[in-house]
Order: C-alpha cells, then sequence, then structure tokens
C-alpha cells in the first residue's frame, strides 16, 4: 500500500499502524519474506491458563447468548449450572 500510494505516513494512517512498525515489519520481510511475518504473529500459548475445552465453549456460549451479563454474572451462571473451571496440577 505504502508503494501505491507513494507514502509510508498515508498507508500507515490507512492500517493504523506506527511508521516504526511499519519500518519493523519491512525489514522482517526483507529479510526473511511472509514467513519472517508469520513467526511474529503466532503467539506461544501459556500452559498454565490454558482451560478445558468444555469450559471455554460453556463460556463462549453464555457469552454469546448473554451479552449483557459481566463476568462476574456469566461466572455465577455458569456455576449455577455447574460448569466450574477446575485447577490443573
Amino acid at each position: 500500500m505504502a508503494e501505491e500510494l507513494g507514502n509510508v505516513s498515508q498507508a500507515c494512517k490507512i492500517f493504523g499502524f506506527s511508521r516504526d512498525r511499519f519500518y519493523r515489519y519491512r525489514e522482517l520481510f526483507d529479510k526473511g519474506g511472509e514467513i519472517a511475518l508469520q513467526e511474529i504473529s503466532r503467539k506461544k500459548p501459556i500452559l498454565k491458563n490454558l482451560i478445558e475445552p468444555e469450559v471455554e465453549t460453556a463460556v463462549v456460549e453464555m457469552a454469546t447468548m448473554n451479552p449483557a451479563f459481566g463476568r462476574l454474572g456469566a461466572s455465577n451462571e455458569l456455576r449455577k449450572q455447574g460448569v466450574a473451571h477446575l485447577e490443573r496440577a
């Protein structure tokens, strides 16, 4: 986009990037191509923060069906339904 516009600042404004970020990404792209950009976009999961898939599904469904619930309301409702996060050892 920066090449098409001939203006890095304008392209950054359109995409909501800082110019610093643009130049860092361009340097990565120049050195390693698209693969280098894909590597920075992958977040490595923090295993101790993961929850059981069933709990995650229940939370997503609760948030979708009841968007007005806050986190406390959703947590209380899920607990009433018997859905609870079990601590992993």
